[in-house]
């Protein structure tokens, strides 16, 4: 078993090699993205985001499944006990594989019906519908079987072998986009077929990695009563909190569907591929501090504890807010030039979907926080309630003819009292949690930087009418510059402050000395 080392060193490395792989997926994500609504349409695009999503939304054990795994893992690493940690394997890959059967079975039965009965898709398009639901259906089963591997190397902060299939993993779905622009097949049904091939390899690659160099990994039907009573415990509430999250995203993927049809659908997914990639920035963070803080939590260092929750907090917050604001003051532009075609409310959905995603990147540290304690119960109830009322009341508004875009306001707003219900929970959870020092150290400078560094470059919008792209790049670099000297002056203590000038002072000298 490898020797335990908590060290921000170690989370600045792992988020390095995240932050590589991010860029790249980033950059190929958003322009396959492109091709492909291009050459799908924004109906088939629409189709596809609401058929795939709700195929998804029955995955959602699969998640809760991949977090209990690596809490435990993580929890067995801390300690040093490499035999705990293949039992927590073979218990993970078991119930990771029943779960998949069952997932499968309720997709084919209800999940067909439902398709076929409820959602609003063009009668023409039916069975090619149904064989895109098969086809998702493989790849979610795949998927589900994967998270277990997933889980060993994030545990085990093996940031690299992740980066690097992830990169493979968006230069294939580029060469998928390629391939539907020539070709005589239905394009829809090709896209998915080949996007659940790439599924299938990729879990493949985990799977022999793991095999080959995790001793961990290496299998043998193993059944531990004590280790399932906890992690079944553990896996319950975490599953309940998925599916509250599952039942919202797709149930007002339905909604929207139900009353606005496949078109709004297309706005949505755009929207929603803008939020995954401001995800993956404060995942980025996330991955690499969650095993740091379940690992300090396993050997009793609050004080390290409690400053990885601190710190990967505010920093994941200034990292988003960074991209977020010349995202939200060149929107309109930026979707153009990307997508020419913008499908109907693309742009208000995308702004909101930005905001949101800020509000939700300060839950996961927290959210690591109750998973290293293990006890998600009061985290899942308050907050699971807390956020359902998102779904019914979309719901209402849509029925009562409300414009779309209320359905995210609605979204953010609902968002924030999550937050500070479970910044309460912790509370309960950690003794040592101090909220004044939270809000003196998280919440206060946050929303100082918020309110500061977007005032530059929004006055620079007034003052540049025209948009185009030397307004773009003028616009985005006041916004970059700004918000670090805002981040610099109001978001960071003094240490921080002064271990950065020693930082930049070093590096300095350094570059003198070798000119020399």
């Amino acid at each position: 078993m490898q020797e335990i080392k908590l060290s921000n060193t170690i989370i600045a490395k792992n988020t390095m090699f995240l932050y590589l792989r991010m860029v790249f997926v980033l950059v190929v994500t958003l322009y396959t993205s492109r091709i492909v609504l291009h050459e799908l349409g924004v109906v088939d695009f629409g189709i596809y985001t609401l058929v795939a999503g709700f195929v998804l939304m029955f995955s959602f054990f699969g998640s809760s499944l991949s977090n209990a795994a690596q809490r435990f893992l993580n929890y067995q690493y801390g300690l040093g006990n490499e035999r705990g940690a293949n039992n927590v394997f073979n218990m993970g890959f078991v119930n990771f594989f029943l779960l998949s059967i069952i997932v499968v079975i309720a997709l084919e039965t209800f999940g067909l019906w439902f398709l076929n009965n409820k959602l609003i898709i063009p009668t023409q398009r039916l069975q090619i519908v149904n064989n895109v639901f098969h086809f998702s259906v493989i790849s979610v089963f795949v998927t589900m079987n994967s998270y277990i591997y997933r889980a060993v190397l994030i545990a085990r902060e093996n940031m690299a072998i992740y980066a690097y299939t992830g990169i493979f993993e968006a230069i294939a779905r580029l060469a998928i986009a390629y391939m539907i622009v020539n070709t005589a097949i239905d394009k829809l049904m090709l896209y998915s077929f080949m996007y659940m091939l790439v599924s299938i390899l990729v879990c493949f690659v985990y799977m022999i990695y793991c095999f080959k160099y995790y001793d961990e990994c290496k299998f043998n039907l193993h059944w531990d009563y004590s280790l399932f009573k906890e992690m079944f415990s553990f896996i319950g509430w975490n599953a309940f909190t998925s599916l509250i999250e599952a039942i919202n995203q797709q149930g007002i993927s339905i909604t929207l569907n139900l009353f606005f049809g496949p078109i709004v659908n297309a706005a949505r997914g755009i929207a929603f591929q803008i939020n995954n990639a401001l995800l993956s920035f404060s995942h980025n963070i996330y991955m690499a501090a969650r095993p740091q803080i379940v690992k300090a939590y396993a050997v009793k260092d609050m004080e390290f504890f409690l400053k990885t929750i601190n710190l990967s907090s505010r920093f994941t917050y200034y990292l988003l807010l960074i991209f977020a604001i010349p995202l939200i003051l060149n929107i309109d532009y930026i979707l153009y030039i990307w997508l020419k075609d913008v499908p109907k409310f693309t742009s208000i959905f995308s702004v909101l979907i930005i905001a949101y995603t800020l509000v939700d990147s300060l839950k996961n540290p927290l959210w690591a926080a109750a998973q290293a304690v293990g006890d998600l119960k009061r985290y899942s109830l308050l907050g699971g309630a807390i956020f359902l009322l998102n779904f019914p009341i979309s719901y209402l508004l849509m029925y009562l003819g409300f414009h779309p875009k209320w359905v995210y306001v609605v979204y953010v707003l609902i968002r924030i009292g999550y937050l500070i219900s479970i910044i309460f929970v912790i509370k309960r959870l950690v003794k040592e949690f101090d909220l004044r020092n939270y809000f003196n150290l998280v919440i206060s400078p946050i929303i100082l930087v918020t309110v500061l560094a977007p005032i530059i470059p929004f006055l620079l919008t007034l003052i540049i009418i025209e948009e185009n792209l030397i307004s773009l790049i003028l616009i985005s670099i006041s916004s970059f510059i700004s918000s670090l000297i805002v981040i610099f002056f109001f978001g960071l203590d003094s240490i921080e402050r002064f271990k950065i000038r020693v930082l930049v002072l070093n590096k300095l000298n350094l570059n003198n000395k070798n000119e020399e």
